[in-house]
């Protein structure tokens, strides 16, 4: 049996104790309070749970009842003008023959106590000063698959000046977070306090300027890995000037100089410059430096950017931008000359049947100059989105993947090989995907370092061409679309030790919208000398509201790759179905239920999940009762759990 200790919500109801039983506005001396609501709450379940895993059997099951109070007051010390308290409470002790945390819950988050305190000095001053005090425990799952329990805490104050010569915001927060990943048994800790400043000023009516600064402590603890700790100066200078009154003139500048100390040492130093012209006759120029200086422990980089670009516009349809780029890279082991120019053509028209049609066209050409000795690089940084159904490919051929590190964008948070992502050789290129229900979410940014294998001096000259052709018809009824993509190289110099992709790709797709029905179907054909494949995707969506009363709706998607050389299939399969009846405007009954199929390379994953719930109020009372189902395998691991469960809540306003 487990209780939840009250321990940091004694204060609150110290302070709220003497005015559960005033009326609705009451006030202690010099404290009044003008707000008081929420709601008292029953929680009750039965749930069980099988699992099969690698031959090995297991049986549980577990009743327990929850009963909590949520409340939200709002009130001010003398005068609201000069300090505001906000106050949001909650506890729910549970008790139980077991607390079944590592049984996935279908809700999101289920929280077992808060309270979030947050006040405001001088309110309406040109000084003002906030502060705020966060705290949670709470056990969530992450997409059915992960339970996790977690504590937060979060605390900070901020100071406001506002005034005409030049404004400034002063900001300090402290946040500890602590996570159990029951499953796996890993631990999780994080330490992190961040210090900000920010001042603008305006010298006239056509400039805008502003310098920020920003000090940060990480601590990170991921299990058994050694802990991360990291401290960061950073510092950033934007500037926005407007030569006219119109604004068709401008100058952009954005500086930044970011120096991070501990387990992870590296400075930049980058300026981003940009002027843009709005000419006459729709034509606008625009023109962009960049200097880039990375510093770190074993090499370091240089590089600067010029790209330019002469865009015009002739009536509503058809769109020219002529460009041209050229970077250089100094490198430790290397350097880099790159030159691309090219085009780019869209042409928008109406046409008959409320029909619309959009033809694009873009094509560049690249030179580019290596020249090195056979040496291995560390990449730093390299930035990766990682979407089921995607396939992801590391940028650069030849990598150790022992040396393989996958975190998120703040470089704070190291994920985990084989529990959140796969690495799966593909020739010369390296394949990440991401692991359902480990750390990174779907469509995440990440970040990857990694040491790979810089070849030897070469160069080439690279073609690309791209065409695409869309068509809609009968307003959006039908829509249809083509895109075709080449990539050659016609001339090569020294290229035998590389691995250039040379590729053809052809996309051909249909989709139709009907009254409640979406659905679609694309062809992709992907030829490469790297990774080639061949995928077909459906879709299907249907929405249906039924004489205001009910609602169904169901969501499907499939997608079906087959590499080319070895003829290894992945499948995924995603289906939702959710069904909605309202008896009356305060009572419903809802059905949903979703499906969710993953066959390939290390991704192997089945999951089931069902619910039906039913609600209804009667004034401030609100009853739920519903039926929970959950089955998933995963690479060996079965398992099934079920629940029934019912909530009572009254509502309350003082």
């Amino acid at each position: 049996m487990k209780v939840l200790k009250p321990t940091y919500f004694a204060l609150f109801f110290l302070l709220s104790a003497g005015s559960l039983a005033q009326q609705p506005i009451t006030s202690v001396g010099i404290w009044k309070l003008t707000n008081l609501n929420g709601d008292f709450n029953v929680y009750s379940f039965y749930r069980g749970n099988q699992r099969t895993f690698n031959q090995y059997y297991e049986f549980h099951q577990s009743a327990y009842i929850s009963g909590g109070i949520n409340l939200k007051a709002k009130s001010f010390f003398w005068d609201p003008r000069f300090m505001t308290l906000d106050i949001n409470a909650a506890f729910f002790p549970e008790t139980g023959n077991e607390l079944y945390i590592n049984i996935p819950d279908r809700s999101e988050v289920r929280t077992l106590g808060k309270l979030d305190l947050r006040t405001i000095l001088f309110k309406q001053n040109d000084l003002t000063i906030n502060a705020f005090l966060n705290l949670n425990q709470s056990i969530n799952n992450r997409e059915n698959l992960t339970s996790l329990k977690a504590n937060n805490k979060r605390w900070g104050t901020s100071l406001s000046f506002r005034n005409k010569v030049a404004p400034i915001n002063i900001n300090y927060s402290q946040s500890l977070w602590d996570q159990e990943e029951i499953a796996t048994q890993r631990v999780f800790q994080m330490d992190q306090k961040s210090f900000l400043t920010r001042v603008s000023k305006s010298f006239t009516e056509r400039d805008i300027n502003e310098i920020s600064y920003s000090h940060d402590n990480y601590f990170r603890r991921d299990g058994d890995l050694a802990p991360v700790e990291n401290v960061v100066d950073n510092t950033f200078l934007k500037n926005s000037v407007y030569f006219d009154t119109k604004k068709k003139y401008s100058f952009r500048s954005l500086i930044n100089d970011y120096n991070q100390r501990g387990s992870n040492e590296y400075r930049r130093f980058q300026a981003n410059e940009q002027l843009l012209f709005k000419l006459p006759q729709r034509f606008t120029f625009i023109a962009d430096y960049l200097f880039y200086n990375l510093k770190q422990p074993s090499q370091n980089l240089k590089q600067n950017r010029i790209r330019t670009s002469l865009k015009h516009q002739l009536y509503e349809s058809l769109n020219t931008n002529v460009w041209f780029e050229y970077y250089k890279l100094n490198h430790t082991v290397y350097n880099e000359d790159n030159k691309r120019m090219g085009i780019d053509i869209v042409y928008s028209k109406k046409i008959p049947f409320k029909g619309h049609l959009n033809l694009t066209y873009r094509y560049f050409r690249q030179f580019q100059d290596m020249q090195s000795q056979d040496s291995y690089i560390n990449v730093f940084n390299e930035e990766l989105i990682l979407s089921d159904g995607e396939i992801t490919i590391l940028n650069r051929p030849y990598i150790d993947l022992t040396t393989v590190v996958v975190k998120d964008i703040t470089g704070t948070i190291v994920y985990l090989r084989d529990f959140d992502y796969i690495l799966i050789q593909r020739n010369d290129y390296v394949e990440i995907q991401r692991l359902p229900g480990g750390q990174i979410p779907n469509n995440q940014e990440v970040f990857v370092d990694y040491r790979a294998l810089q070849p030897g001096s070469y160069q080439y000259i690279a073609n690309n061409n791209t065409i695409s052709a869309n068509v809609r018809l009968f307003g959006h009824l039908v829509e249809m679309y083509y895109t075709k993509a080449m990539q050659d190289y016609p001339v090569l110099t020294n290229v035998e030790h590389i691995t250039l992709n040379h590729f053809n790709q052809t996309i051909i797709g249909a989709k139709l919208d009907v009254d409640f029905i979406s659905a679609g179907i694309e062809y992709n054909d992907y030829q490469s000398n790297i990774i080639p494949y061949t995928m077909m995707r459906y879709h299907l969506n249907l929405q249906k509201t039924f004489y205001k009363r009910l609602l169904c709706s169901l969501y499907g998607n499939v997608r079906n790759y087959e590499k080319t050389v070895d003829k290894i299939p992945q499948q995924f399969i995603d289906v939702t179905a959710k069904v909605i009846y309202r008896f009356k405007a305060r009572t419903r009954i809802s059905t949903e239920a979703g499906y969710r199929k993953q066959n390939g390379d290390g991704i192997d994953l089945e999951l089931f999940t069902g619910k039906t719930e039913f609600e209804t109020t009667y004034r401030q009372l609100t009853f739920k009762a519903g039926i929970d189902l959950y089955q998933r395998k995963n690479i060996g691991d079965d398992n099934l759990f079920y629940s029934v469960y019912g909530k009572l809540i009254r509502k309350f306003k003082l």
